[in-house]
């Protein structure tokens, strides 16, 4: 993924002055918060929509014209 956000930044899309680790850390830390409730408490969330609302939030978090 670092790959691909510095290749964003080159391009202007994503801001420049992001810390990888802790776009590593939102994207692994929201997978870890949603995977062990369902794991360890067995509840069911649906997956796709959680994913999608993570995505939306991470692409917002780091784009160009975002704060």
């Amino acid at each position: 993924i670092k790959s691909q956000i510095c290749k964003g930044q080159e391009e202007g899309v994503f801001r420049g002055n992001l810390d990888m680790e802790v776009c590593r850390d939102f994207l692994f830390g929201s997978l870890d918060h949603i995977m062990i409730p369902m794991i360890i408490f067995k509840r069911q969330y649906d997956l796709k929509a959680m994913g999608d609302e993570i995505s939306q939030l991470f692409i917002h978090m780091i784009t160009a014209d975002k704060i």
